[in-house]
C-alpha cells in the first residue's frame, strides 16, 4: 500500500488505471491527498460506489476540480456526504450539476453553505421548505437567484420562506410573476410583512386577489397603499 504521505505523488495516469476495486479501497488519507488536477480524472462510476467518508476525505481544494458529471455521478448518498466546508467553495456551474434528487438529498447545512455567487446554479425544484429556508436572506438579493428559480418554487414549499428573504427578493420578480398565485396564497401574516411596498406595487390583480383573507389584515398602511396603487394600475 502507497503510505498517505506518499500519496500526491501519485501520477494521474496511475489514478486513470485503478480499477473500482483499488478506489474503493483507498484510505480517507491517501484521497485527502489528491489534488484538483487529479481528482478530474476519476471515473464517474467509480464516485458512485466510494463509500461516504471517502467522499468526505476530498480536501476543500480538490472538490472544486470535479466536473459536474463527477457531481452528477455521485448519487444522493454522496452528495450529502460532501462536507459543508467542501460545500461553501463549489462554483455555481458545480451546484448545477446536482440533479434534483440530490438537491433533495442535501442537508440544510449543506444548502446554507452554498456562497452567494453559487446559488443562482441551484436547482430549486429540488428543494424543501426546510431547505429553502435555510439559503440566506442575502442570497435573494440582486441576481443571485434568478427569476426562473422562484418560479420552481411550489405553494407546498412557500412555508419555508422567511420575511427577510420576501423582503430582498427585486421587486422585477414579482412584476414577472415569478412567485406563483400558489405560493403568494400560502403565505402566512409573519412572511407577508416582508414583501415591500415597491414590489407590492407590482402584484397582477391575480397575486393581489390570491392573498388570503387574514394575511390581507395584517398588511401595513404602506403595504395596503402599495396594493392599491397596483390594484388601480390595472385597470
Amino acid at each position: 500500500m502507497i503510505p498517505a504521505s506518499a500519496f500526491a505523488a501519485v501520477s494521474t495516469q496511475q489514478l486513470v488505471d485503478l480499477t473500482t476495486t483499488n478506489v474503493r479501497g483507498l484510505t480517507t488519507r491517501q484521497i485527502a491527498e489528491i489534488s484538483k488536477e487529479k481528482i478530474a480524472v476519476i471515473e464517474t462510476r467509480d464516485l458512485f460506489v466510494m463509500f461516504t467518508e471517502q467522499i468526505a476525505a476530498i480536501n476543500n481544494d480538490a472538490i472544486t476540480g470535479l466536473t459536474t458529471s463527477q457531481i452528477r455521478g455521485l448519487g444522493t448518498t454522496n452528495a450529502r456526504a460532501i462536507e459543508t466546508s467542501d460545500i461553501a467553495v463549489i462554483s455555481s456551474i458545480q451546484i448545477a450539476g446536482f440533479s434534483t434528487d440530490q438537491v433533495r438529498a442535501l442537508t440544510t447545512a449543506q444548502v446554507e453553505a452554498i456562497s452567494a455567487s453559487s446559488i443562482v446554479g441551484l436547482n430549486f425544484a429540488g428543494l424543501n421548505s426546510s431547505q429553502l429556508r435555510a439559503i440566506s436572506a442575502s442570497d435573494f438579493s440582486g441576481t443571485n437567484v434568478s427569476s426562473s428559480q422562484l418560479l420552481a418554487i411550489t405553494g407546498e414549499m412557500a412555508d419555508g420562506f422567511t420575511s427577510s428573504q420576501l423582503s430582498n427578493i427585486e421587486p422585477y420578480n414579482f412584476y414577472l410573476e415569478a412567485l406563483s398565485t400558489s405560493v403568494i396564497a400560502s403565505l402566512d401574516t409573519s412572511q407577508i410583512i416582508g414583501i415591500t411596498g415597491n414590489s407590492l406595487s407590482l402584484f397582477s390583480e391575480g397575486l393581489i386577489k390570491a392573498i388570503a383573507t387574514d394575511v390581507i389584515s395584517s398588511l401595513t398602511t404602506d403595504q395596503l397603499s402599495a396594493l392599491a396603487s397596483s390594484f388601480k394600475t390595472s385597470y
